[in-house]
């Protein structure tokens, strides 16, 4: 949620965040090619509630991006390479109904080449303190498969803990919640 529902979101333009290894901006139509690579991978996509997406389910997923940024200001960013700008994933937050509660959620996804370096722990970091900075909401929560170890390392590591269980989209996910003023360690 906005600090002010009445005040329109600007128009999002360059990077949104940074941190030493990345840039966050948002996706643009010319990141299909690479964000259709990434979500047609099976181990990037192995515990997604959607599984592998094809072209036609990457755009859908582009598309809700764009609205995301055109409507609440926020959403799921692109994570380049600070030099090359290559697209290493995407992180970001966006609103998820969990037990009937709407909720804001990090989700996150990277290239395999990326995984156990850091780097999406380094993202999540900023971009936990950028949802505080730009909403007015208590906490954020991280859904997470119960089978997925490292994405529930990511989320420990943001400074998210272990909530629970639920069933969100007729499967078992584990749930992660991080409060605004709870302190987050450095990079």
């Amino acid at each position: 949620m906005m600090q002010d529902d009445r005040l329109r979101p600007r128009p999002m333009q360059g990077d949104v965040l940074a941190t030493p290894r990345s840039r966050l901006r948002p996706l643009e139509r010319y990141d299909l090619p690479g964000l259709s690579r990434l979500l047609a991978d099976p181990r990037v996509m192995r515990h997604s509630l959607h599984g592998v997406q094809d072209l036609a389910g990457s755009r859908r997923f582009l598309d809700a991006c764009r609205a995301s940024y055109a409507d609440k200001g926020f959403g799921y960013w692109a994570v380049v390479h600070p030099v090359s700008r290559a697209l290493m994933g995407f992180c970001g937050f966006d609103h998820e109904i969990l037990d009937g509660e709407r909720e804001l959620a990090i989700g996150y996804r990277y290239a395999v080449h990326h995984w156990g370096r850091g780097l999406a722990t380094e993202v999540a970091l900023a971009v936990v303190a950028h949802a505080f900075a730009i909403t007015d909401c208590e906490s954020l929560v991280a859904v997470v498969d119960p089978t997925n170890v490292p994405s529930s390392r990511v989320a420990q590591n943001a400074g998210f803990v272990w909530e629970g269980m639920t069933t969100l989209e007729g499967q078992r996910v584990k749930v992660y919640r991080r409060h605004r003023y709870r302190e987050v360690r450095s990079c």
